[in-house]
């Protein structure tokens, strides 16, 4: 038979997390998106941990019959992130590398380069 894909999705949320809130919520809402398949289930684990974020490793399988798995991708980033949203848990975006890309723009323009004379 066909076996399922499976796809990891690195989500990150801010540090001081309830971590077990944060893993089922992700559970929970990939295990709603249509695309995701119920055996294996889908599965947070956590990634990293540092100051400001944990990151989790949202891993899910979705069936080899579909054409592509942007579409499965898609979909379970939207519901993550809306899920963690209804939950209180301001998400990050979601990366496939750990970075700080998404905070550069809260330091603000007036910084500039910090070890420029003048």
């Amino acid at each position: 038979g066909l076996h399922p894909r499976r796809r990891t999705q690195l989500r990150s949320v801010p540090a001081g997390t309830d971590l077990a809130k944060a893993a089922s919520c992700i559970v929970d809402a990939l295990s709603s998106v249509d695309a995701v398949v119920s055996d294996p289930p889908p599965e947070a684990l956590i990634g990293a941990l540092d100051q400001d974020a944990i990151v989790y490793k949202a891993r899910f399988w979705y069936p080899s019959s579909m054409p592509t798995d942007a579409a499965a991708l898609s979909d379970a980033i939207g519901v993550v992130h809306a899920a963690l949203l209804q939950r209180g848990i301001e998400p990050g975006g979601p990366t496939s590398a750990v970075s700080i890309e998404g905070r550069i723009d809260t330091a603000g323009e007036d910084g500039r380069d910090a070890g420029s004379p003048g």
